[in-house]
């Protein structure tokens, strides 16, 4: 789509000076944003891939609490495992200010697990919400292929305005985990904590301070 307004114009010339994302983000999403695999084994033997722990667990909880690492893990059959290939997946975001526009960058994570070698992480970004202090919104995002799947996206496309057909990136904005260092408006900053944007997505929850603000 091509710029039309002041504002689009404006967005897309920010978009092509957008930074990598930092490893510590990348790090904090590997903990946090994918669930913690463990193998419930034929013998019922539980094995927690990200720390290696073995043991025996026979009752049929989903979750527990591993022994090994202390992380919360989710209990998987060995032969719904294998179904999956051993591939989960998470959403998740980051909550910046660039000049003077309020940013959320959506991601998505795979983890691809092994139980005797390393895992294998794949972070690539999915969609950019510009929202200006006069609640003016654009969005940037890979081209969404058609199919079945809600988050179906090309590997090698590129991050483009898009059009009035913004449902699909909105519901992965807002149904992603908020890196929780944000950068948020000055305007904003004294009146939404954290909990507000945990409870209904990033830009609603921005949104919904500015609308106040500007009536005030």
């Amino acid at each position: 789509m091509k710029p039309k307004t002041e504002y689009q114009k404006k967005v897309v010339e920010l978009n092509r000076k957008i930074n990598p994302l930092p490893n510590e983000v990348t790090e904090w999403a590997k903990e946090n944003v994918i669930s913690h695999p463990a193998i419930r084994k034929k013998n019922n033997v539980i094995h927690c891939l990200r720390c290696g722990n073995q043991t025996v667990y026979a009752t049929k909880d989903t979750h527990a609490i591993c022994l090994g690492c202390g992380r919360k893990v989710w209990i998987i059959d060995i032969d719904s495992w294998k179904a999956m290939s051993g591939t989960l997946k998470g959403w998740f975001s980051t909550v910046s200010v660039v000049e003077g526009i309020q940013l959320q960058r959506t991601f998505e994570i795979r983890g691809r697990f092994f139980e005797r070698k390393p895992h294998i992480y794949k972070v690539r970004e999915l969609c950019r919400h510009w929202l200006s202090p006069s609640l003016e919104i654009e969005v940037t995002a890979l081209p969404r292929l058609m199919g079945k799947f809600l988050d179906t996206f090309p590997w090698n496309g590129n991050i483009e305005l898009r059009g009035s057909s913004r449902m699909v990136y909105d519901y992965i904005a807002n149904n992603s985990k908020v890196y929780p260092n944000m950068d948020l408006l000055d305007s904003v900053v004294d009146s939404l904590t954290l909990d507000e944007v945990k409870l209904s997505g990033a830009l609603p929850a921005i949104k919904k301070s500015l609308k106040f603000l500007l009536k005030g």
